[in-house]
């Protein structure tokens, strides 16, 4: 135990390789995890595939969802199903979220929904209070309809600043928005900071695509008559900026 965990401090992967080899059977649980976390840090595979033959990850005090979070961080699917198998425990949704986001990878989904079908819940709006899960994947249509899929869209939505809907909004990004009109259950028209409220945004920046989009859901007229903190409803944005169509 003493010198795998000089070894592990030192780096020399190739040599714990062979010592995990040998002694496996012999070594105590506490070092097999200490190791194996060590060896997930620094995305050493074959350390990684060695410990995991006889580790058990069910009885981790400290931090449990270490394993199962370095694994979602290096999208590695394989990974993490060894890990989910031996037992350590499953990390809260928003930390799920946040750890695949590290990298991004065609892996990233695929992740989540293993996850989820280890009764892993990604709608509580209160997991996402002090993160913003939403911020990249909003510009990659393939984790946003994953996040739709898995509830995160509408979980974030529903945080009474209404952060995300004024950003996807603001960076006029067409395919969250078009979800958010749409399809999502939380509250996207209300106002924001400025009181403006999305039709505002796309009059005054002179996105006719982004007019209709607003004037095709149920809040249209909540929409048109709405007046931000400067006193304009979206048509008067529109005059004032010269955006005839």
């Amino acid at each position: 135990d003493g010198t795998l965990s000089i070894a592990s401090h030192k780096g020399m992967w190739d040599v714990i390789s062979r010592l995990v080899a040998i002694y496996e059977s012999f070594m105590s649980e506490d070092v097999c995890r200490n190791l194996l976390k060590t060896a997930l840090i620094a995305y050493q595979r074959p350390v990684i595939d060695a410990v995991l033959k006889g580790a058990s990850l069910s009885t981790v005090s400290e931090d449990p969802s270490i394993f199962v979070t370095l694994a979602l961080r290096h999208c590695d699917m394989n990974i993490l199903r060894s890990v989910v198998d031996a037992g350590a425990a499953l990390p809260s949704g928003g930390r799920a979220v946040d750890s695949v986001l590290y990298n991004f990878s065609d892996q990233n989904g695929q992740m989540l929904r293993f996850l989820r079908s280890k009764c892993v819940d990604y709608t509580d709006p209160n997991q996402y209070a002090d993160s913003d899960p939403l911020a990249m994947a909003k510009a990659l249509p393939d984790l946003f309809d994953c996040f739709v899929e898995l509830g995160v869209v509408d979980a974030v939505c529903a945080l009474p600043d209404n952060r995300f809907a004024e950003e996807v909004f603001s960076a006029m990004n067409y395919h969250a928005a078009y979800y958010l009109v749409h399809h999502s259950s939380s509250d996207w028209h209300s106002t924001f900071s400025d009181g403006s409220n999305v039709l505002h945004g796309a009059a005054a920046r002179g996105h006719p695509a982004w007019v209709r989009l607003c004037l095709e859901s149920k809040q249209a007229h909540t929409l048109m008559v709405s007046i931000n903190a400067k006193g304009y409803t979206p048509l008067h944005l529109a005059i004032r900026q010269d955006h005839v169509e």
